[in-house]
């Protein structure tokens, strides 16, 4: 049975947020997650989700063409090549939308870290510095007159943030498997099973991958047809990929302010 909501269980003071002293108090608190359970579930993250697909569908509506979403990424729907009538409505959108899962981060930090103290800082730095960079991901990049050689500066904000997010969530899962191990004293199992299996997901496509293209370059006929039988599908396509971590971080956010336990437990 899930223990009771206990917003006195919450420390005055946490790693996060003595990593963000140079913000206001309030600012400060919200940031490094100190929010209880029925914030995150029934307000800031409701509204995070909402936020993002309702201004990405707004947008895909003032596509210049139909939008295929297997087939075209979610930066075409925030970009003034693009979608030059609909792209400002999603970039305000996407920014909004971050900074409302933004306590997430410093929630599962401050609940983990009974468990793994180390580890559960560095998923606190992974998560919050990537949801952090999707705001920068979608606020300059939607400026018409930024040049076009300078583009390079939002792919590399985009992939700072999925790297940061994704060795997050790894550091989550080592904390999730490193309690097991242990016992399973603090965390759920059922978890700690979703948050890995969300996690590998990715691993497991870029593994599959690597191997068809290693098995190609040898000119192996099997792998030379499955290529060309999958180049006709939508899992060939960047843009499906995109969406599918999209929706597995959404799920791995839900599963975190679901599952955690309500109170922090001391470290250990």
């Amino acid at each position: 049975m899930s223990q009771p909501e206990d917003p006195t269980a919450l420390p005055m003071s946490s790693p996060m947020a003595d990593r963000l002293v140079f913000l206001p108090r309030s600012l400060q608190q919200f940031a490094a997650g100190n929010v209880s359970r029925n914030t995150l579930l029934m307000k800031l993250l409701p509204l995070s989700f909402i936020t993002l697909f309702g201004t990405l569908f707004i947008a895909a509506q003032h596509f210049p063409e139909e939008y295929d979403w297997r087939r075209r990424v979610i930066s075409h729907l925030i970009s003034p090549r693009y979608n030059p009538e609909g792209y400002l409505l999603p970039s305000i959108g996407l920014a909004v939308a971050a900074l409302l899962a933004l306590p997430v981060a410093g929630y599962a930090e401050q609940r983990l870290h009974g468990v793994a103290p180390k580890l559960s800082q560095w998923a606190g730095v992974g998560l919050g510095l990537g949801i952090f960079l999707m705001v920068t991901v979608a606020l300059p990049f939607n400026v018409p007159s930024m040049p076009a050689s300078v583009h390079w500066v939002h792919e590399a904000l985009a992939r700072t943030a999925a790297v940061a997010i994704i060795g997050g969530m790894i550091c989550c899962c080592l904390c999730g498997l490193k309690d097991r191990f242990r016992g399973g004293q603090t965390l759920s199992r059922l978890m700690v099973a979703g948050w890995t299996s969300l996690t590998l997901l990715p691993f497991v496509c870029g593994i599959l991958a690597g191997i068809l293209k290693i098995c190609r370059k040898a000119k192996m006929e099997w792998a030379m047809d499955l290529r060309l039988q999958l180049k006709q599908t939508a899992v060939w396509q960047l843009a499906f990929w995109e969406w599918v971590g999209v929706v597995a971080f959404i799920l791995f956010l839900l599963t975190a302010a679901m599952l955690l336990p309500a109170r922090i437990r001391p470290g250990r």
